[in-house]
């Protein structure tokens, strides 16, 4: 794991091995191991890359890196075939570190057929369980992601019982709000039956690859994802979702069948203080298949990225942390506060809306703090037209003295937001307009807009701690 060059080379390796294997396969068992156990997957077409949740590293490990939360467990069952099969997930997750995470996945199943004669008649039922658990690491360089599952496997079928080893690897890229991703499952030797007599049943392996797209200010997402399953032909699911609020989401999905009518799929999302519950319901020619996903999220906030809305954005709404080294704001009795006002920032690489958003996410946190007299920013705008001012472009310490005075306010903040590569970035100075000198400078960073408005709020509060 130290090092990401050897770990990202062993997992292309272990694909490629799978890949020459695939070519001998004939009837792949135990295809249970494929159903996805997370709700918010299949509520997009079983679009891996959308879900956000730990339980979507069930199909592809690398996604272990877009855990919003330091920590993350989650429970869930699934009702399929009009209650003839019924299925249960576990997934449980831990960041080391931003870029290090490790997991254990789990899901058992049962299945119970009646079948008929040609008149008919029942003649009896043919039951099936497959049981598999795995431990799962995945590392993060950058915007490149890798992720590998060991897991083992038993399956009954009847009164044969049989078992396995074997592994899942994926990989992932994050660019300019993309994610795309592939993944190999199921790799191992056949499934071995407990009795020896005969060869065993082959894993059902199968390759995922997909490319999803988030525009995080609305809360918007929508990918497709191509499913090649060892022995079948290949499905390709299509799928969206949106968080109107930080703390509900919607989806929808198609997935297409060979020869048959296609799945259409739709869920749902209710986050509330790190708990959340998801739901899917999938409708099929055999009928229909309903999941239920409650998971919690805990610590603090590492390294959110597009991948994991739910997590992030649920965070941010219910939870506000304090900077380890500032102390909160004690004015002295009858202390007067200071006059404040925050320019428009200059937007380098982005839209001047996004730079005026941010721009009042600092107003509106520095109003929390209680430490200053905020200008706000109809009042400014009012004040600076009817002297003609421009304030665009307005960073200098000599513009920000001429704002401040016509402003009539003691500290003027000024500074630019931007893009760098992918990551969005927060450069803010504080002039004194008595002095001209500069009393504050801090940046702040982050990949995901969930990520920087806790950098806007740790910014605010320093602000008011250090600024006199």
């Amino acid at each position: 794991m130290a090092n990401p060059t050897r770990f990202f080379l062993a997992v292309l390796a272990a694909a490629g091995i799978s890949r020459t294997a695939w070519a001998e396969l004939t009837t792949p068992g135990a295809v249970q191991l494929n159903v996805p156990i997370s709700a918010r997957q299949a509520g997009m077409g079983d679009i891996a890359l959308g879900g956000g949740d730990v339980m979507g590293g069930w199909s592809n490990p690398a996604l272990l890196t877009t855990m919003a939360s330091r920590g993350t467990v989650a429970l869930g069952g699934i009702s399929m075939l009009g209650g003839a099969s019924t299925q249960f997930g576990l997934g449980a997750g831990w960041k080391l570190n931003p870029s290090l995470a490790i997991g254990l996945l789990g899901t058992g199943s049962s299945m119970s057929i009646k079948y008929s004669d040609p008149s008919g008649n029942e003649n009896g039922s043919i039951s099936q369980s497959v049981n598999s658990a795995g431990l799962a690491a995945a590392y993060r360089w950058q915007a490149i992601g890798a992720g590998i599952i060991l897991k083992g496997i038993s399956e009954t079928l009847e009164s044969q019982g049989n078992s396995a080893f074997g592994a899942d690897v994926g990989l992932m890229a994050e660019k300019y709000g993309f994610t795309a991703a592939v993944s190999a499952r199921n790799l191992g030797p056949n499934l071995r039956p407990s009795n020896g007599s005969v060869a065993g049943e082959t894993l059902p392996q199968e390759t995922r690859a997909g490319i999803f797209w988030r525009y995080e200010p609305l809360g918007l997402g929508a990918g497709a994802e191509a499913v090649m399953p060892a022995g079948l032909a290949a499905r390709i699911g299509l799928g969206a979702e949106w968080w109107p609020v930080p703390m509900f989401a919607v989806r929808a999905g198609f997935r297409s069948n060979d020869g048959g009518s296609p799945n259409i799929s739709a869920g749902l999302s209710a986050v509330f203080k790190g708990f959340g519950l998801d739901y899917s319901f999938t409708s099929s020619e055999l009928g229909g298949t309903n999941r239920f996903v409650l998971s919690y999220g805990f610590g603090e906030v590492m390294g959110a990225t597009a991948a994991a809305p739910g997590e992030a954005r649920a965070e941010e709404a219910v939870k506000e942390p304090e900077p380890a080294s500032v102390k909160p704001v004690a004015l002295k009795p009858g202390a007067a506060k200071l006059n404040f006002a925050v320019s428009d920032l200059r937007a380098e690489n982005v839209s001047a809306g996004d730079a005026a958003v941010i721009a009042d996410l600092l107003r509106s946190e520095l109003v929390k703090t209680g430490a200053f007299n905020v200008i706000e920013k109809q009042n400014m705008d009012k004040l600076l037209a009817e002297h003609a001012f421009q304030q665009t472009g307005c960073t200098s310490e000599e513009c920000a003295i001429k704002l401040g005075k016509l402003l009539n306010v003691q500290r003027m903040a000024v500074g630019s937001f931007g893009k760098l590569l992918d990551s969005y970035m927060v450069n803010i100075r504080v002039v004194n307009v008595e002095t001209g000198e500069v009393s504050f400078a801090e940046s702040v960073e982050g990949q995901t807009v969930s990520v920087l408005r806790v950098g806007v709020k740790d910014l605010a509060k320093k602000m008011a701690a250090q600024v006199r």
